[in-house]
């Protein structure tokens, strides 16, 4: 699996009976929650320390890391439990959890955490409501913390209750500004203009109470004992390494389904009401929804069933909790209970979940172009490849025969935009470098014992010998960054973008248990790291990521959310390198990307991006001021540095965009059209992106030396 989220199977072991298989040290009835909650806890500790690519050692410092990080998960604004709390649970249990791993003790720290939390909401629940029952004064000086890391938890009560009141000032405070500021520019006639102060901040107060009673209201539908269960399990992993993953049954049936970029569902697209319901907003045809005649556009879904139990009431829900409750197994029931649009009467439709066909999620393509040059661009969201269905979706297969069609369009160059694509298919990504290098090594792997193997582009024919360029991101991982690492290795084309994430580790899935009726194994399974990739010159990708030749701005580095930036990620080394050929590039590489990064430099659009860097860096950790007029001066201040943004990010001549000629049906005439429309919509983007067009001017330069087949030139093994 290379994904940086949840990444593709590489091997998958199939345990049987797993849970049963080994002794269990103070092991009780498989009936007993708890006694079952044990037992995986050991298995999935017995597994990290015998089979992880690099395990820590489970013991007293590794109980105290996942101590410290499961109450991070769960508190992490360190605003529900007290600091009493924390250390009544330090001094029992913080040093014992890997003794609860190891079976020498009972598992009792997540209970009691468990319990101690659902305590504390509900005194939290009371805390917002008093404290929002009354105005707040934006005219005293006091400031919000920017950040938790620089204070601790509550010593008090009082301490507790002060901390939510700032925290819910300062949610007042910027909706108040907002409501002012829409009274100023509204029409003398409006309302708005005629509403005193008070009214506006009972009016923001009241907003903000509404948010919070729609989050805790899904906290506690969410914080049932088994999801919390999951979050523990996976913060153990998670100490291992990042990517280390554990997926109860249904999450690791969405996991497979992502992965083969399909679904199965009813057809029925939603959307959220102002008030908070969810309303079918369009069906697709040809699935059970439409073909039921049963359901409309605007029909208000009220609950979700199953084929037995008891219905869910989705009121208060997000789309996408209610979509993981409508899809399932395919040929399941669902039962949707419908408030209709037309004449507000209430019925329940059953349905049977057939096979959705995610094909927006595919890769996709376009025909550029600028000064009568025609540049080939095409868009990977991942590297999916279904692992179930030999004749189902495959990216590299889809790649080709993009690449197809705008050849025959004549396109003189290729743009790879692999921007935010988080990883996949190991295979997958193999044979896709052999579409654009005729040399064999991709990539090579290392196992925990040392063991290195080169992986080859597995006789893939090379089809595409033009000008081409790699588009990455901070958030293009794991397959991603093999792809545009190998690319880059063999100087097959020129990479631009920023750093990528930096994921070099690839897992495997351990399913756990026997199959249920669904085919999911019982107890979901376990996504083990078990191996870490190499560039074929040898460096890792891990912590580094690829570095792009031409580099943008980096908008996205102030988040830190790079692989580098988490403390428990797999260090970066090196291995050998492999014996290789570098192509002998028809354009002078070095001067192109001098050019390319001259111009970067002095384009306006990228000037603005580079300022509001800088003035987030330099903010970085300033106090919130919770005083009004303060406030408005930094918003103006924030304000004054972004107002330029909206004529300078506005590309004054924009690449027309279009599909390909075999694809023009696909974005015109689609029999779906709604989708044919975000087709169309997708293509503008495409023409009016900042980065595209800075590619394709990269592009041009390249595509202005006579084209020539490639020739290679030996690269000596170091």
């Amino acid at each position: 699996m290379l994904s940086k989220r949840t990444l593709p199977v590489l091997v998958v072991v199939l345990i049987t009976g797993i849970l049963g298989a080994y002794s269990c040290k103070g092991r009780v009835n498989d009936n007993d929650t708890i006694g079952r909650q044990q037992q995986l806890l050991q298995y999935i500790g017995m597994v990290l320390e015998r089979d992880h690519y690099s395990p820590k050692p489970i013991d007293d410092a590794f109980s105290k890391l996942v101590f410290n990080k499961y109450l991070t998960s769960i508190d992490g604004e360190k605003n529900i439990f007290l600091k009493k709390d924390v250390d009544s649970l330090d001094a029992l249990y913080g040093t014992k959890i890997d003794d609860e791993i190891h079976g020498d003790a009972p598992m009792r720290f997540f209970l009691t955490s468990f319990n101690m939390l659902n305590k504390r909401i509900g005194k939290i629940t009371k805390i917002y409501n008093d404290i929002l029952s009354k105005p707040f004064d934006f005219t005293t000086d006091e400031t919000l913390p920017a950040s938790v890391d620089s204070i601790d938890f509550p010593a008090d009560d009082a301490a507790q209750i002060d901390i939510w009141r700032k925290r819910l000032k300062y949610q007042t405070l910027t909706r108040f500004v907002d409501l002012q500021s829409m009274r100023e520019k509204a029409a003398d006639t409006s309302k708005n203009k005629k509403k005193t102060d008070a009214e506006l901040e009972k009016e923001a107060r009241d907003a903000v109470k509404k948010m919070l009673d729609r989050s805790f209201k899904k906290f506690s539908r969410d914080n049932n004992e088994a999801q919390q269960y999951s979050l523990f399990v996976n913060v153990i992993c998670h100490i291992m390494d990042p990517h280390t993953d554990y997926f109860p049954p249904a999450e690791k049936r969405d996991f497979d389904n992502e992965m083969g970029n399909k679904f199965y569902g009813i057809g029925a697209q939603l959307a959220q009401n102002p008030d908070g319901s969810i309303k079918v907003m369009e069906l697709v045809k040809g699935m059970p929804a439409w073909k039921s005649g049963k359901i409309h556009e605007n029909d208000v879904i009220l609950k979700v069933g199953q084929a037995t139990g008891e219905a869910v009431d989705i009121s208060g829900y997000d789309i996408t909790d209610a979509v993981k409750l409508i899809r399932g197994a395919k040929g399941s029931v669902v039962k949707l209970t419908l408030k209709r649009a037309l004449d507000g009467t209430i019925e329940i439709v059953t349905l049977e979940r057939d096979l959705l066909k995610q094909d927006e999620l595919d890769a996709r393509s376009a025909v550029l172009e600028r000064d009568g040059k025609k540049i080939g661009y095409i868009y990977l969201p991942e590297f999916y490849y279904d692992f179930n269905d030999p004749n189902g979706s495959q990216c590299a297969r889809d790649i080709a025969a993009e690449v197809e069609k705008l050849k025959k369009d004549n396109i003189e160059g290729l743009v790879f935009d692999l921007q935010s694509n988080n990883g996949g298919s190991l295979s997958e990504v193999n044979k896709m470098v052999g579409l654009f290098v005729n040399q064999e090594p991709v990539v090579q792997v290392r196992d925990r014992k040392g063991n290195a193997q080169t992986l080859n582009k597995d006789g893939q024919k090379t089809i595409y010998d033009g000008p081409m360029l790699v588009m990455i991101n901070d958030f293009s991982a794991s397959a991603a960054e093999i792809f545009a690492a190998a690319i880059q290795d063999y100087h097959r084309g020129i990479i631009i973008g920023n750093d990528s994430y930096g994921k070099g580790t690839v897992q495997r899935q351990l399913p756990i248990g026997k199959n249920n009726a669904n085919g999911d194994p019982e107890f979901g399974a376990l996504k083990l790291t078990f191996q870490k990739f190499y560039r074929i010159n040898g460096e890792s990708t891990q912590r580094k990521g690829v570095v792009p030749d031409i580099a943008f701005p980096d908008q996205y580095a102030f988040l830190k959310m790079r692989e580098t930036d988490d403390p428990y990620a797999l260090p970066y080394d090196k291995i050998p390198a492999i014996p290789y050929q570098s192509w002998k590039a028809p354009y002078n590489e070095a001067s192109i990307i001098a050019n390319a990064q001259a111009r970067i430099k002095q384009a306006a659009a990228f000037s603005v991006i580079q300022r509001n860097i800088d003035w987030l860096n330099s903010r970085d950790g300033q106090p919130i001021n919770l005083n009004i007029i303060k406030y408005k001066e930094d918003k103006a201040n924030s304000a004054k540095i972004n107002s330029k943004d909206d004529s300078l990010l506005v590309v004054k001549n924009p690449v027309v965009s279009k599909p390909a000629t075999d694809n023009y049906n696909k974005f015109y005439k689609n029999t779906d059209t709604s989708k044919g429309k975000r087709y169309q919509e997708w293509l503008k983007f495409v023409s009016k992106n900042i980065y595209v067009n800075e590619a394709v001017n990269t592009m041009m330069e390249m595509v202005g030396a006579p084209h020539q087949s490639p020739v290679v030139e030996t690269k000596k093994k170091p």
